[in-house]
């Protein structure tokens, strides 16, 4: 789950270095947005964007949201 992986980053120190793009869906029904919200706080040059119609997996309705923000950060980053 969310909090594991959570949990995992803060006990060991993990640290990455690349800039991170988190993409979360706030109508999630699986894993909280409160935990990417977390997740970002813990990795270094993260940015966190939550799509408030998308739910746990791409669907259709919302993969041109969600392919415009990752082009966006694999161009702004490369």
């Amino acid at each position: 789950t969310g909090a594991k992986y959570i949990d995992h980053l803060k006990q060991n120190k993990i640290s990455i270095k690349a800039d991170t793009l988190i993409i979360h869906g706030k109508a999630d029904p699986v894993i909280d947005v409160k935990n990417s919200h977390l997740m970002q706080k813990l990795i270094r040059n993260s940015k966190l964007i939550v799509i408030p119609n998308m739910r746990h997996l791409i669907e259709e309705e919302i993969l041109d949201q969600f392919k415009d923000r990752l082009i966006n950060h694999l161009t702004a980053n490369s």
